[in-house]
């Protein structure tokens, strides 16, 4: 069942025309005008005339209307409201602390000594650790502590994976 309807009205200026003669030349309007109303025809149209004064915003013009009536649907979609994405569970910040020092110890057993300087070092297991585009729990403890810090964490662009 169509809940949309389309209203077309066309002023009457040769008041010598049938009503057959006035539908059949509005009707090789028609889908243009439902076109400009964001919509098609979806059933037959129903034709009459009608003094200008009966209809509201018409009242302006002396004589009479063409108005077709016509079910109705939307060439455009209704708009669609996009949910509010779930925020990051709550990350405990001292558990992930503690899990990512267990690990740092591994690594430092096995590739601090790749490196010259222990800083430089501890600088890229932190770059490794907290910077990795791959790993969501990376983005949620950057979250969590921007959070902390009453800051906006906002990414300026996508890294691949």
């Amino acid at each position: 069942m169509t809940t949309h309807h389309l209203l077309a009205v066309w002023p009457v200026t040769d008041d010598r025309l049938s009503l057959e003669d006035l539908v059949e030349r509005a009707f090789r309007e028609l889908s243009g005008v439902a076109a400009e109303a964001q919509a098609r025809v979806a059933g037959p149209t129903t034709w009459r005339l009608i003094d200008a004064a009966d209809l509201e915003g018409w009242e302006h013009h002396d004589g009479q209307l063409l108005v077709a009536t016509a079910p109705a649907e939307p060439t455009t979609p209704a708009p669609t409201v996009e949910p509010e994405p779930e925020p990051p569970a709550p990350v405990d910040l001292a558990a992930w602390c503690q899990e990512r020092a267990e690990a740092h110890r591994e690594y430092e057993d096995h590739e601090l000594p790749l490196y010259d300087d222990r800083d430089n070092a501890l600088i890229h297991w932190v770059v490794r650790v907290l910077g990795s585009p791959t790993l969501e729990e990376s983005r949620q403890v950057l979250a969590a502590l921007a959070a902390r810090h009453g800051l906006a964490l906002v990414a300026a662009r996508t890294c691949p994976p």
